[in-house]
């Protein structure tokens, strides 16, 4: 077998069928075109993720498909090559990029599911446990401390999003704590008689439930502190490093009619999420 068309294809039990590996969307610019003009911190993260939305539906199906093809045929290479030769090590690293594009694709295409959420009544102290109690073991401890906080047992929101937001939380908390540090879920219900301003976003007046996931990391770098929520936007060096988690966090929050906060207290970072509850 030979690897080297300058064409994708997909794969469908055994048929192949080619595809010109052409630009999707059209990236370049008018340059006699004016400036934008600038635009408040909200309304441009809105745009964006708006923007991202659209990048994921035009061309997250046909990258998948790409990313498909390249890990079928790197499975089909592997299982002729001796396992201790340095081709085959080679082509599992293409195999793990491939693993990685595809996992990188499906959350980019949760963008385009962000108009399909859903706010039906939820227990998040049920849901909080089951995320936790799933989670890898690793280094770092993940607690959900209910000692502290009102109980959440009927929060309107979208149960599965929510999971999904808080793994991605508790993995970038994970991410950012030292050796024998441990990151902590707390919740509890608050009442705003006033607006609350954290570092980059303002909670306005009412009831809310408030999930959050803190840890003993050093915080936030200087270079993204502005900007943490933007898609692509982060400091890891790792492939699981795509700048989505905070991205797809805020987009879960505004989704709900809430907000997503940061902010730094006693040595321990904590990312907030605040879900309306009625008044």
């Amino acid at each position: 077998m030979r690897i080297g068309s300058p064409t994708a294809a997909v794969v469908n039990r055994g048929a192949v069928s080619f595809l010109p590996l052409a630009m999707i969307a059209d990236t370049s610019t008018d340059s006699a075109a004016p400036p934008p003009a600038p635009q408040p911190n909200s309304e441009r993260t809105s745009e964006r993720h708006a923007a991202l939305g659209l990048y994921a539906r035009k061309i997250g199906h046909d990258l998948n498909n790409f990313a498909t093809v390249i890990r079928t045929y790197s499975e089909l290479l592997l299982s002729d090559l001796p396992a201790d030769s340095t081709t085959h090590a080679d082509v599992s690293e293409i195999l793990r990029a491939a693993d990685a594009m595809i996992a990188y694709v499906n959350r980019v295409g949760r963008f385009a599911r962000v108009g399909s959420m859903r706010a039906n009544p939820a227990d998040l102290d049920a849901a909080i446990a089951n995320v936790i109690s799933a989670l890898p073991s690793n280094h770092v401890p993940v607690r959900f401390d209910t000692g502290t906080g009102a109980a959440l047992t009927s929060v309107a929101t979208d149960a599965n999003w929510f999971a999904d937001v808080l793994r991605e939380l508790i993995q970038n908390a994970r991410d950012a704590s030292p050796a024998g540090g441990a990151v902590v879920v707390t919740r509890d219900a608050r009442v705003l008689d006033t607006a609350a301003i954290f570092d980059a976003s303002t909670v306005p007046p009412g009831t809310w439930a408030v999930v959050s996931v803190t840890d003993n990391g050093a915080g936030f770098a200087d270079s993204v502190r502005a900007n943490a929520e933007d898609p692509f936007v982060t400091t890891k060096d790792s492939v699981r490093a795509a700048g989505f988690g905070l991205t797809l966090a805020l987009a879960f929050a505004h989704g709900q009619q809430g907000q997503l906060t940061r902010g730094r207290a006693n040595d321990r970072t904590a990312v907030s999420l605040w879900l309306p509850m009625p008044q």
